[in-house]
């Protein structure tokens, strides 16, 4: 393989896990509910249950980006339904993402709001 920078890039995006504390079933239903209207805004998401609630990955394209959403009506309308239960840990910089085709659900490609 060739040789790989480990510079960040200028416009790199980061990793948020948000995880809920509850009824993993519940807390799935309402995080479904509550991104209906943003699914083509998302990056990259994963959401997954556990016997202790929901765990979700999401990227967003930059510090400042996070920061907006973090800070914004959409963030707090969504933590509300959820019960609030939420610790959100920022993961770094994604450095490779990868998905095989028909694995993920691909959406067309628009500005993401987060």
């Amino acid at each position: 393989m060739g040789d790989r920078t480990t510079e960040p890039e200028e416009h790199s995006m980061n990793l948020y896990q948000y995880a809920f504390r509850g009824d993993p079933q519940q807390l799935l239903t309402a995080w479904d509910q509550a991104l209906e209207g943003m699914r083509d805004e998302l990056i990259l998401h994963i959401a997954t249950t556990h016997p202790g609630g929901l765990t979700v990955l999401d990227v967003c394209p930059s510090e400042a980006d996070f920061q907006g959403w973090i800070n914004g009506d959409d963030w707090h309308r969504i933590k509300a339904a959820l019960g609030g239960d939420v610790d959100v840990t920022p993961l770094g910089e994604v450095r490779t993402a990868v998905a095989r085709e028909g694995l993920v659900e691909l959406v067309s490609p628009h500005a993401h709001s987060h």
